[in-house]
């Protein structure tokens, strides 16, 4: 009679399977995703860089996403990891059970970085290439916006001459004029080329996604201004087609250093 040998699972740990990247065949099926990699710098020189380009449909991740949750948990990584398996089956099958979209990005991010992306000691880089993003969709922020208190959308700016980034926070548009005025404004602004600073590159993005004003820490300081300001007007549609239609260089000026202060009354 055969002695039983009683497997050793002990190896089967988070790294374990990190390393083996078992979730990236379930995502490549089911959401178009990959992730494609490729390093700068040299080991010579003691300063390597990882880069990974990493892309999903997130339109077909929610409407596959019960599918994704059922392949997941079978794998040996939610049979074995402890909280794995808990996680997994925490996520949100319904598109309203999510507060925004940043919440989807949130569950794909988590799962990218748990099983599709084998870890190292370099320094990383992640570009994020999203196919039919929920942040673009307007008729979903606006549905995600109902749902709150007190809704907030901000303008994005990253200064290259402070080194520091801000969020200028305003009320979500719900009247369609200022919607309409600012998706154009925003339009513009992707449109600019970023600015060379000398301490790096500044440029603007308005950012539609809806945040609940009292999720947002207003605290924190950076060395120029606070991380997160909140602009209590109301928009000037007219000031705003006015600032549309001026020279690139002009529009800079204007919003530079939290300028978009001066578009509310």
């Amino acid at each position: 009679m055969s002695e039983m040998i009683e497997k050793d699972i002990s190896i089967y740990n988070y790294e374990y399977f990190n390393s083996r990247t078992p979730f990236r065949s379930i995502l490549s099926k089911y959401c178009d995703f990959s992730v494609d990699t490729y390093r700068t710098g040299s080991n010579n020189s003691g300063y390597v860089t990882q880069h990974y380009d990493i892309s999903y449909d997130a339109a077909l991740f929610m409407k596959n996403v019960a599918d994704i949750k059922k392949a997941l948990l079978k794998t040996k990584f939610c049979k074995y990891v402890e909280g794995m398996r808990e996680k997994i089956e925490k996520i949100p099958e319904n598109i309203d059970e999510y507060e925004n979209a940043y919440a989807i990005n949130r569950v794909v991010s988590d799962l990218v970085f748990d099983g599709c992306i084998k870890h190292n000691l370099c320094s990383h880089k992640y570009n994020w290439f999203v196919k039919n993003r929920f942040s673009d969709n307007m008729d979903y922020n606006i549905s995600c916006a109902k749902k709150m208190e007190k809704p907030l959308i901000r303008l994005f700016e990253v200064n290259g001459w402070e080194r520091e980034s801000w969020s200028f926070y305003f009320d979500f548009p719900f009247d369609e004029k200022e919607m309409v005025v600012l998706q154009k404004l925003a339009d513009r602004v992707s449109k600019m080329e970023k600015v060379q600073q000398c301490n790096g590159l500044s440029s603007f993005e308005i950012m539609f996604v809806p945040k609940e004003y009292d999720s947002i820490n207003w605290d924190i300081r950076r060395g120029y201004m606070h991380k997160n300001n909140y602009i209590d007007g109301v928009l000037s549609i007219e000031k705003v087609e006015d600032l549309i239609n001026q020279t690139d260089n002009y529009i800079f000026e204007y919003l530079y250093k939290g300028g978009i202060r001066s578009l509310f009354d």
